[in-house]
């Protein structure tokens, strides 16, 4: 497939049918093409660490039931099971990823119009290509997102980011979310699906994900700026009124996943719970209406189609790509320069925290008194009076040798070799004379 703009613009302003969306996705992304030269990659991978677990695979299973647990087909063990196999798959084959939250709401939607080996190399694009360095422990790639949109808040809506400001909302808070999640859980289905068709279809790197969040923000401006609570401002930006007007997902999802799409135990289901007439969207727009504060305007009911125009025809003027990669990587130096300045004080409160303990046991080393060898115990005393002298030396020396093991390498291999000289001399001196009492006792009996 080639991709070409007028082919990108009919995904962004009509978005794909269900029934071609698992295809479409797949040639966007490229994720065909490791299918087809990596055949027998994933089964492979099953079958080596079917048994195997690490920590990734546990936090796999305490999340397996909070993915999308309202579809139906992920209330069987078949759908269970499946998204399992695929998020263990993956963690194996990318052991420096393994797991992050979200990554099972993703693969769950994979499923949905996908088999379990298509969704799996869907996973590969998205984390290593598409999203690179998002899903990483560090989240450097997150975070540097967070921070590109807040400067494009700050140029598209200046009088609103100070609004945030004064309230004190951190905008993180809101978009950190979003962008991980790619606005799945935020969004009614239909509308995310539209994000995603749009998301794969252009892909450069997320940039798609900057125009949806600044759309919301635009088109959700009046509440925003009448709120004076950064809770409430909070509670609308999660719980947002977008209206599924749109059927597509209803009508044509049904036929496509009875259709055989998913031939590796992909869903039974449909999409219907999320799409139009369904309770879904009236009670988040009930419960926003009922916990704003009185006299603030009501927030806007937007359709999927309202919401991908604006992101469609609103930012491609300002929002170059250009500008987008200078921010990243000025963002992305800052934040490894910030990590690497707080692992320094990190190892400097370590080491001002070793020096302290070093004085402490000084301290208690100077009130140990060390062993004498001047002390030789009577050679007419019993085996076992020696033995027990023996011991008590040992135990002391001991103690000295256990009281500086935290000093410095120097004064530490100098008083180690101290004390392991005083306790060989000591028991050599000991031993001598357990030996001698020994040999007059055997006398006295003869």
């Amino acid at each position: 497939m080639i991709k070409t703009n007028h082919l990108i613009d009919i995904v962004y302003m009509n978005g794909i049918p269900d029934a071609l969306r698992g295809p479409f996705w797949q040639m966007f992304t490229g994720s065909v093409y490791y299918l087809i030269t990596h055949h027998n990659e994933y089964s492979d991978l099953i079958l080596h660490f079917e048994h195997q677990t690490s920590l990734a695979t546990m936090e796999i299973e305490k999340d397996i039931h909070r993915s999308l647990p309202e579809h139906p087909y992920y209330q069987t063990n078949a759908g269970r099971d499946s998204l399992r196999r695929v998020l263990r798959a993956y963690s194996w084959r990318n052991s420096s990823v393994g797991y992050c939250q979200s990554m099972n709401i993703i693969s769950a939607t994979l499923l949905l119009f996908m088999g379990e080996e298509e969704a799996f190399w869907m996973m590969v694009v998205l984390c290593e290509d598409l999203l690179p360095d998002y899903f990483n422990s560090d989240m450097i790639g997150s975070m540097t997102d967070q921070r590109v949109f807040e400067d494009l808040l700050v140029l598209e809506f200046p009088d609103m980011s100070k609004h945030l400001n004064k309230v004190g909302l951190s905008i993180a808070l809101i978009s950190f979310p979003w962008f991980l999640c790619m606005f799945l859980g935020y969004l009614p289905m239909e509308c995310c699906l539209r994000v995603l068709d749009g998301l794969f279809a252009s892909g450069k790197q997320g940039f798609i994900l900057f125009k949806v969040a600044l759309s919301l923000f635009k088109l959700y401006q009046p509440t925003i700026m009448a709120l004076k609570d950064s809770s409430e401002i909070m509670f609308l930006l999660k719980s947002l009124n977008v209206s599924n007007n749109n059927t597509t997902t209803s009508s044509s999802f049904s036929s496509s996943s009875s259709s055989g799409n998913n031939s590796n135990g992909g869903s039974g289901g449909n999409l219907s719970y999320y799409s139009g007439g369904n309770n879904y969207a009236g009670n988040v727009r009930n419960g926003v209406a009922g916990n704003l504060s009185s006299g603030v305007p009501a927030p806007p009911v937007i359709s999927p189609d309202v919401l991908m125009s604006s992101v469609y025809t609103d930012w491609n003027g300002t929002l170059s790509s250009d500008y987008i990669l200078d921010r990243r990587n000025h963002h992305r130096a800052q934040i490894i320069k910030e990590m690497e300045e707080s692992f320094h004080k990190d190892q400097e409160i370590k080491l001002m925290k070793k020096r302290n303990e070093e004085k402490e046991l000084a301290k208690k080393l100077a009130s140990v008194p060390l062993p004498t060898s001047n002390a030789i115990p009577n050679p007419t005393a019993s085996s076992n009076t020696a033995a027990t002298t023996n011991k008590e030396a040992n135990s002391n020396c001991k103690l000295h040798l256990k009281l500086n093991t935290d000093e410095r390498p120097i004064e530490k291999k100098y008083r180690e070799g101290k004390m392991k000289r005083t306790l060989k001399r000591e028991s050599k001196v000991l031993e001598t004379a357990r030996k001698e009492t020994i040999a007059r006792s055997e006398l006295r009996v003869r």
